[in-house]
């Protein structure tokens, strides 16, 4: 199926990957999705996207699916534009979490990310080649109130800005 969201800010439609993308602007662009994700980040799952982050030195905010800015039971995805990583963070509770970390290709226009959780194993892959995997004791399961959001975090401000730049293909698939 498809998930319904609503658009809030402007993001432009511009040249994308295949066809059109998003262009956020980093101020007031982004998307927060209709309903919760409960049944898909306690099962297997797969994130895949394309982005092109304009230069910065900020740390941007791509996607959150979490209730709070704290660390009980969360799935974060964000872009470090000083360091080029780009960072997974999956957080059931205290005990139970991990973050995974890839670099982007630098001079790559468009960097695909494709995030994969089969189980107890996670997987990371940035442009085709996988940067991190991780094979945990039991399965990570994300459970909360939350809405899934594109450059919304309930953390923004400080260190951590709304996504400046395009995103395209996004797809969220409930298997590995």
């Amino acid at each position: 199926g498809y998930l319904s969201g609503q658009i809030f800010g402007n993001p432009q439609c511009e040249c994308g990957i295949f066809g059109q993308s998003l262009y956020f602007n980093g101020q007031d662009d982004y998307i927060r999705f209709d309903g919760n994700l409960k049944n898909v980040f306690t099962g297997d799952v797969t994130l895949s996207f394309y982005f092109r982050p304009e230069p910065s030195t900020q740390s941007y905010d791509l996607f959150s699916y979490r209730d709070q800015c704290g660390l009980d039971s969360l799935f974060a995805i964000s872009y470090n534009g000083s360091t080029g990583d780009i960072a997974v963070e999956i957080i059931q509770n205290t005990n139970r979490f991990t973050t995974l970390v890839g670099k982007v290709e630098a001079g790559v226009c468009w960097q695909h990310m494709v995030f994969v959780k089969e189980d107890k194993i996670v997987r990371l892959y940035i442009n085709g080649e996988l940067a991190f995997e991780q094979r945990n004791s039991q399965p990570i399961l994300i459970v909360n109130d939350g809405l899934f959001d594109i450059a919304n975090s309930p953390c923004l401000g400080g260190n951590l800005q709304r996504f400046h730049g395009y995103l395209d293909e996004l797809r969220l698939y409930n298997r590995a």
